[in-house]
């Protein structure tokens, strides 16, 4: 079995951006020592290659996929502050950690991709190139819903090849401000005894056309109306 990691990018003018990718030791994992969590698990030796999106976002004239792989390299010392990854039995091993360095020397920077959409087919390309069976998929957990999402979408679109199996691994982290609890899933009406079944609209066809409005002003005016028509109902 050959496995792809794709870690998935974030933007470098998040809030917190450094303690999105980091995390906070001993416990917290960011995405990269997420990353570096799943990559022990799975066996160093039967990582085929990881990948690094996007290239939406630059710092400092580089490109978002590459800041984060600089970042790794810079704090790859620091790892062994996570309690998670400190006590991993391949990390006792030094033959490993020569493996890890040379592995994440290796990290495929996608600075193609602008969009979570892309970043995922453009993995399945790279990753179907060097023969992998199966994909992890590694993302802040605030992130993690979207990212199966899409995952799903791309393949149901034919972007990923179907013997090629991908699983998702969310990080302990949540967008500043916010913890993970606060993602909202809207799923089409389903069960026989919902009365929207067969309502001519339903909110999961509404409320991503919200990112449509122009403007922020806009935007808290139509979140307002709604809020107002709820705690009217």
């Amino acid at each position: 079995m050959k496995i792809g990691i794709l870690v998935h990018g974030r933007h470098v003018e998040a809030m917190d951006w450094e303690k999105l990718a980091w995390g906070e030791a001993p416990h917290r994992l960011g995405v990269l020592p997420m990353m570096v969590l799943v990559a022990l698990n799975a066996g160093i030796e039967n990582v085929a290659g990881i990948v690094f999106g996007t290239g939406a976002s630059e710092k400092d004239g580089i490109k978002e996929a590459e800041y984060t792989k600089r970042l790794l390299l810079e704090h790859m010392g620091k790892l062994g502050e996570f309690e998670l990854i400190k006590s991993h039995p391949r990390v006792q091993q030094n033959c490993d950690l020569v493996l890890l360095d040379k592995l994440f020397r290796g990290i495929t920077c996608d600075i193609e991709a602008k969009n979570t959409d892309e970043e995922v087919a453009n993995a399945a390309k790279i990753f179907s190139q060097l023969g992998v069976d199966e994909v992890k998929q590694v993302t802040c957990g605030s992130h993690a819903p979207r990212c199966q999402l899409v995952q799903l979408k791309v393949r149901a679109s034919g972007g990923i090849p179907r013997g090629q199996l991908w699983s998702c691994y969310g990080d302990d982290m949540a967008f500043a401000g916010s913890e993970v609890k606060d993602v909202a899933i809207m799923e089409p009406p389903h069960r026989g005894d919902d009365p929207m079944l067969s309502a001519p609209i339903h909110a999961y066809q509404v409320f991503p056309r919200f990112y449509e409005i122009p403007g922020a002003e806009r935007k808290v005016a139509a979140l307002r109306a709604i809020s107002d028509v709820i705690q009217n109902a």
